[in-house]
C-alpha cells in the first residue's frame, strides 16, 4: 500500500496520482476514490478527480469515524487508512459525487458571509446593551458612537449581501423556480428556502424528506433495550443545528397563524402535548411539504382536494 504526503496543490496531487496508477499498472476506469469531507480543503483533490474523469465519493467525516468502532490515536497516515477501510467495507453505500454549480458555491459563500456579519453585529449590540445597563453614561459615552457606527455599517453590509443573493437567484431560472416553490409553503421564508437549496445542492444530492428530517435533527428515534431501558422517543444531537434553528423559527411563526399547521399546533397543545414535541412535529411536516412541492413541481395548495381513484 502506497502512502505519501503530497502538497495540497492541484499539480502535485495530479502528478502523484497518475504516477501511482502507472507504477501499479492500474486502469483509472477500474478505480473508485473515497474522500473525507473537509470543507474547502478537499477542493483541490476534487477538482483533479473531476479533471481526469474519475469515479469518486465525498463522505461525511463523522460517518467514517463512527464506522470504525472503538478507535485510539489519530494522524494523517492512520486517517487515510481508515478512509480506505471505510470505502471497501461500505462500497455498496457510496454515492457518486454530485458537483455543485458555481452559482450554488457563490450562494453558499454569500450565505456564510451573511451569518458571520450577523454574528459580529449581534455581538456588538449585546455588548453595548450590557455596558449601558451596568456602566454610567459618562463611561459608555466614550464607546457608544463607535459601536453604533459599526452596527450601522454591518447592517448595510448584511443588506448588500442579501441583495446580491437575491439577484443571483433571480438570474437563474432553476433557482428562481425552486425559491418560488419552497416559499409557497406557509411558514417558509427566503432564508430557510436558500438553506434548503444549498444543503440539498438544488435537491440533486438524493436526500429524501425523511433523510433531511434526520439530518436536521427533527426525526425522533427510539431509545429502548429490553425491559430495563425505556426512554421516550427523542431526536439525535448529531444534526445540522443551524438548519434546525431555522426550521424552529418557521414552526414558531406558522404556529401563530390560522393555517392548517397553526390549527394543528394549537389543537395538540390543548390535548396536553408537550410544546417542544408539537413544534418538532411541525418542523417535520414543513420539511415533508417542501420536498413534496419540489418533487411535484407545483406550488403549495392549502385547500388541496385529494382525488379518489374510480
Amino acid at each position: 500500500m502506497d502512502q505519501k504526503a503530497v502538497k495540497n496543490k492541484p499539480a502535485a496531487i495530479k502528478r502523484w496520482l497518475l504516477k501511482t496508477l502507472k507504477r501499479h499498472n492500474i486502469e483509472l476506469a477500474n478505480c473508485r476514490f473515497c474522500i473525507e469531507q473537509t470543507g474547502i480543503y478537499c477542493n483541490h483533490l476534487i477538482s483533479v478527480l473531476q479533471e481526469i474523469d474519475a469515479i469518486f465519493s465525498v463522505e461525511n467525516a463523522t460517518r467514517i469515524k463512527y464506522s470504525n468502532g472503538l478507535i485510539r490515536g489519530k494522524n494523517d497516515k492512520v486517517d487515510a487508512f481508515r478512509i480506505g477501510q471505510y470505502a471497501v467495507r461500505y462500497s455498496d453505500r457510496l454515492r457518486d459525487y454530485q458537483p455543485k454549480r458555481d452559482l450554488i458555491h457563490q450562494l453558499d459563500e454569500l450565505d456564510k458571509l451573511r451569518k458571520k456579519l450577523m454574528a459580529h453585529r449581534n455581538a456588538h449590540k449585546v455588548c453595548q446593551r450590557e455596558k449601558n445597563a451596568f456602566l454610567s453614561e459618562t463611561i459608555t459615552a466614550v464607546t457608544d458612537p463607535h459601536v453604533t457606527e459599526t452596527v450601522e455599517f454591518l447592517d448595510k453590509k448584511i443588506k448588500a449581501v442579501e441583495k446580491q443573493m437575491d439577484e443571483l437567484i433571480k438570474s437563474d431560472e432553476r433557482l428562481n423556480f425552486l425559491m418560488k416553490l419552497i416559499c409557497s409553503v406557509p411558514g417558509i421564508g427566503k432564508v430557510t428556502a436558500r438553506a434548503f437549496i444549498i444543503i440539498t445542492n438544488e435537491f440533486k444530492n438524493g436526500f429524501s424528506a425523511k433523510q433531511m428530517a434526520c439530518y436536521c435533527g427533527v426525526a425522533p428515534f427510539q431509545y429502548e433495550s429490553g425491559t430495563s431501558l425505556k426512554h421516550k422517543d427523542r431526536v439525535s444531537h448529531k444534526a445540522n443545528k443551524k438548519m434546525k434553528t431555522l426550521l424552529h423559527l418557521c414552526a414558531v411563526s406558522v404556529g401563530r397563524t390560522n393555517s392548517d399547521l397553526g390549527r394543528y399546533y394549537k389543537r395538540k397543545l390543548k390535548q396536553g402535548k408537550h410544546k417542544m414535541s408539537v413544534l418538532n412535529a411541525v418542523r417535520n411536516k414543513l420539511i415533508h411539504r417542501v420536498f413534496a412541492v419540489v418533487k411535484n413541481e407545483k406550488m403549495y395548495e392549502k385547500d388541496y382536494q385529494y382525488q379518489v381513484a374510480a
